[in-house]
């Protein structure tokens, strides 16, 4: 080869796409230059790049969105390719380099076919494959630009209308609540505020596809969704199904009164195996809960677990280092005291203890069952709200904290004693809310109370009870039913 300033890049794109073209003794000659010129170093690389890029798609099946980007650049060069080869036979034989190979004239006019094209008709090409390529790159971000993404990252209410929105932005679709009053507060609609009210809309990606739902309950005096189910509607807004909290096949408390459902939280676990869809309700006007999990396709009950008592907030994670995240339930019980469920989140079963039944058909399989106790406080003055478990949190330590609201209430404040628990389970503390202790303190200048917190708090640890299975007691245990095999109720 003759000696030059700088390789062409006609030479350099060659090099590239047909190597095999070069003699031995020319690609030493490039190569040796290219060793020595940054400039035609960068640009032979660039080639690489942009054609290993071609290359990757070739194996691909096309897209509708390669056909229109295909057929607007094959308008622009039709007309200026006087080939012979395939374009007036649907195959040919091609000889070269004392081979033949049979090549096809390819049916779309696609990525694929591009580089078909710039490999069988280089001497033309060389000029236009690599603005064929940027015009590609171009036309493929205009016209996923224009396209609305429909994967919804927020949601409004506004004048009884649910609205979804995607990360531009910009709203998705709209639906009809039928509520009333027609402008609740969309956090509010969206959290547990305990026996408040429930939660009435999630935003959850619930069968792990990278695209989130929209799960819904009536809120409001709404004659658009019937009480006491939920609604589940894919991310372009389409209804995926209609679920009730309990399904006959898993009825482990068919003796319970129900008047209708009522959604407490709905929401998704991270297990081994994936993304895991649970629901928690309470029958209205009666004391009683379920926890079940759901088909995420169908909206069908997998598995179900029954409490005689309501719940109150809920925290997922993992409690026993196994990998898996468990489900931590606060409420209260039949024993009219607050109480902490965990649960394993691969199947729930049976009914877990009550004052009246200790011992039901098939008992429940929660890992741990703890019933935390009822201070002095309470013997003052009751009030109507039951005591229950208002927050948990995980601690730093791998163990837990709780928050348990008693029914007593002064200054205007519900009392609160945080309970702290070690990894093991055991309850290491309990310390006093800022009105409990005000009011602890009160009691104590009267006399009402005759030693200070710091030595009742003890008393009070003592108290913590945990279910074995069969019995209330007083050290740290598991429920020894926790991992019994699948039985369906008779």
């Amino acid at each position: 080869m003759k000696a030059y300033m700088h390789i062409d890049d006609n030479i350099l794109e060659k090099l590239v796409l047909m190597n095999e073209e070069f003699s031995n003794d020319e690609k030493k000659e490039i190569f040796i230059h290219l060793e020595e010129c940054a400039l035609c170093r960068e640009a032979y690389e660039t080639y690489k790049k942009l054609y290993f890029e071609i290359n990757d798609e070739i194996d691909k099946s096309p897209t509708e969105n390669d056909i229109e980007l295909a057929d607007r650049i094959k308008r622009i060069i039709k007309g200026n390719q006087k080939q012979k080869l395939l374009f007036g036979n649907e195959s040919a034989v091609r000889i070269y380099e004392g081979r033949a190979e049979i090549t096809r004239k390819p049916k779309l006019f696609t990525l694929p076919n591009i580089y078909f094209f710039v490999k069988n008709y280089p001497l033309i090409s060389f000029g236009f494959s690599i603005v064929a390529s940027l015009a590609i790159a171009f036309l493929v971000t205009t016209y996923k630009s224009s396209i609305k993404d429909m994967n919804p990252v927020s949601l409004d209410n506004k004048n009884g209308v649910l609205q979804a929105f995607n990360s531009e932005g910009e709203m998705i679709w709209s639906k009809p609540t039928g509520s009333k009053s027609g402008n609740e507060d969309i956090d509010s609609l969206m959290r547990w505020h305990g026996f408040v009210q429930g939660k009435y809309v999630s935003l959850l990606d619930i069968d792990d596809d990278g695209k989130k739902e929209v799960l819904m309950t009536r809120f409001g005096e709404s004659d658009t969704f019937v009480d006491g189910y939920l609604y589940c509607f894919n991310n372009d807004g389409t209804q995926r199904w209609v679920a009730s909290p309990e399904d006959s096949k898993f009825n482990y408390a068919p003796k319970w009164t129900r008047t209708s459902w009522r959604f407490d939280d709905f929401f998704t676990v991270k297990t081994k195996s994936g993304i895991r869809l649970f629901v928690i309700a309470h029958v209205r006007a009666f004391a009683g809960a379920v926890v079940s999990s759901l088909d995420p396709e169908t909206g069908e009950i997998t598995s179900s677990i029954y409490h005689s008592g309501n719940f109150s907030c809920k925290s997922c994670f993992d409690v026993d280092k196994d990998g898996e995240d468990e489900i931590i339930i606060g409420g209260t019980s039949s024993y009219d005291k607050p109480v902490i469920v965990i649960l394993k989140s691969d199947l729930l079963m049976g009914e877990m203890p009550s004052l009246k039944n200790s011992k039901p058909e098939i008992k429940g399989n929660s890992l741990y069952y703890i019933v935390l106790p009822i201070s002095k406080m309470e013997e003052l003055v009751k009030y109507p709200s039951p005591p229950n478990v208002a927050l948990i949190m995980k601690t730093n330590d791998d163990g837990f904290s709780v928050l348990a609201n008693e029914r007593f209430i002064t200054y205007n404040n519900t009392m609160q004693l945080p309970y702290v628990f070690d990894k093991s389970f055991k309850c290491l503390d309990v310390s006093m809310g800022n009105s409990y202790g005000y009011a602890y303190d009160d009691y104590l200048k009267d006399g009402t109370f005759k030693i200070p917190f710091k030595e009742y708090k003890k008393e009070l640890i003592d108290s913590v009870k945990y279910w074995d299975g069969d019995k209330l007691v007083d050290y740290p245990t598991k429920n020894k039913y926790w991992n019994q095999e699948i039985r369906l109720p008779k």
